[in-house]
């Protein structure tokens, strides 16, 4: 579900467009879709999801990976554009999978910031919001007691 698309300028998609077209993509399990809206370089950085530090993705062949492993999942993602200044969208992102789901932390809360260019999603940081990353911290140590 996307819950806010902003209206196309002309022919030429915007930035927000790209973003969601990719997002609509992945919720419907179509990697190939999601990627096609991504440069073939793209980097893709998850910021609070672990303890050791911000993870980048890099590329398409790890991109891909990553996509795979959540649309598997049963992936469920809802988009609020907050802004969107020239090619940089931020948005507010909840996602759902059936990992999170089974530990009750669903859905995950997130600000993502996308750098797009050429009609291209560039690289993107997906930052977890505190309260979500808390909450599944908290889930995973008492699975793991």
């Amino acid at each position: 579900m996307i819950i806010q698309r902003p209206a196309r300028t002309g022919d030429r998609a915007e930035p927000s467009d790209v973003v969601l077209l990719s997002v609509e993509a992945l919720n419907e399990g179509d990697v190939d879709a999601a990627l096609a809206r991504c440069a073939d370089d793209v980097e893709y950085t998850l910021v609070g999801v672990s303890t050791g530090g911000p993870r980048t993705l890099k590329g398409q062949v790890q991109l891909r990976t990553w996509f795979e492993e959540r649309t598997a999942e049963h992936l469920r993602v809802e988009v609020e554009i907050l802004e969107m200044e020239e090619d940089v969208v931020t948005t507010e992102t909840r996602t759902w999978c059936d990992s999170t789901r089974q530990l009750g932390v669903a859905p995950s809360v997130a600000t993502e910031r996308y750098l797009v260019r050429e009609g291209k999603i560039q690289r993107a940081i997906r930052t977890i919001h505190p309260e979500s990353a808390a909450k599944l911290q908290a889930a995973l140590r008492h699975v793991r007691e």
